[in-house]
């Protein structure tokens, strides 16, 4: 959600496509169901699917290429970042102080952190996620 003038603007979608602009946001009202986002922070496109991190709404949305809903992955809070490996393992970066890695259907495998440090292997607000073939991870951070 982008709040300007007093007003908030959101993406929403409409049809079987996220509509409005280029970057799918309409005027809409204050209802988040399937298919609505509230802050859609980052995205990722995995063989076909394309993964939305709708951090206010503390979930991760899945559509086609073609913009039609597909599934939710709840059990989140406020995802910021998603990037899916070459193992189809998914890294959920999450604004408070964690990071989940799921599988494909959105079951959580594991979670790192959970309260808020700048120790090695805790995290104050991850932001952004990279994996490389070695199998180390990289996470950027707001601090």
């Amino acid at each position: 959600m982008h709040e300007a003038g007093g007003t908030q603007q959101r993406a929403k979608r409409e049809g079987d496509a996220l509509s409005g602009n280029d970057f799918g946001l309409s005027m809409a009202d204050s209802t988040y169901g399937s298919g609505d986002f509230n802050v859609p922070h980052n995205i990722w496109i995995h063989e076909d699917v394309v993964y939305v991190a709708d951090r206010e709404n503390h979930r991760v949305q899945l559509f086609d290429v073609d913009g039609k809903y597909k599934s939710t992955w709840t059990d989140f809070i406020q995802p910021t970042d998603i990037y899916i490996d070459d193992n189809d393992i998914a890294y959920v970066g999450e604004l408070r102080d964690r990071m989940s890695i799921a599988d494909l259907n959105g079951n959580v495998l594991s979670r790192w952190g959970r309260f808020p440090s700048q120790e090695p292997g805790q995290f104050y607000a991850s932001h952004g996620i990279w994996a490389e073939s070695h199998g180390d991870v990289y996470v950027g951070e707001v601090l």
